[in-house]
């Protein structure tokens, strides 16, 4: 969704056709469409079931938005000490550094600072967010968009999903949302649902130029 809001602001311009790109249709899975959101939920339910999220997120708006913070202002030092090997270094799945964390408990992963939603440092990082949620950019899809989320995905919480359709509820966007399982199960389904449907499509097309 964040790729076709950079299309449709910036290269949907019909004064410089050479830079317009036409996107005719969207397909999306369950994204991170609002990570303040997404962030929240690891601290009020202080579950994060997948929890190579909570570093990755961290590391991604402090370093990325210059924040004038460090890491270890919100996630406990023994996680951060290991962040250039397990992460940066890219020798290990996610999987592996879930097991490497070895906790699901959010408040064993965050120092209590990160884990206060009102302390400054996690207002500043709330306000980075904010700015890399496309839920929160004043733009609704043009573009026709179908978007699948499973409600028990454990990577990207099922809020992102709600907190889009309530946003985009003006735009051409068909919801699939039900219980599919975790993230990568998900994903599965997801990539045969739209096989299915582009298949339906052609088999409707064929016959109306019959």
């Amino acid at each position: 969704m964040a790729t076709e809001w950079m299309i449709e602001e910036f290269y949907s311009n019909p004064e410089y056709p050479q830079y317009n790109i036409p996107i005719h249709r969207v397909f999306a899975g369950g994204g991170p469409y609002d990570v303040k959101a997404t962030y929240e939920r690891f601290v009020t339910t202080d579950t994060a079931s997948y929890p190579v999220a909570v570093p990755l997120v961290l590391q991604g708006m402090i370093k990325g938005n210059h924040l004038d913070m460090e890491l270890s202002d919100l996630m406990q030092a023994k996680y951060c000490a290991q962040i250039d090997e397990w992460i940066n270094s890219k020798k290990y799945t996610s999987a592996q550094i879930n097991g490497f964390i070895g906790t699901r408990v959010t408040h064993e992963i965050l120092t209590p600072e990160g884990m206060d939603q009102t302390s400054p440092k996690v207002a500043e990082l709330y306000k980075a967010m904010l700015e890399n949620s496309v839920v929160a950019y004043n733009w609704q899809p043009q573009a026709a968009v179908y978007i699948m989320h499973s409600m028990d995905d454990e990577v990207v919480p099922y809020t992102n999903a709600t907190n889009a359709k309530s946003r985009w509820k003006n735009s051409n966007i068909t919801y699939n949302f039900g219980h599919y399982g975790g993230h990568v199960k998900t994903c599965l389904r997801f990539i045969y649902s739209v096989q299915t449907l582009l298949q339906k499509e052609e088999e409707e097309r064929k016959k109306y130029n019959e």
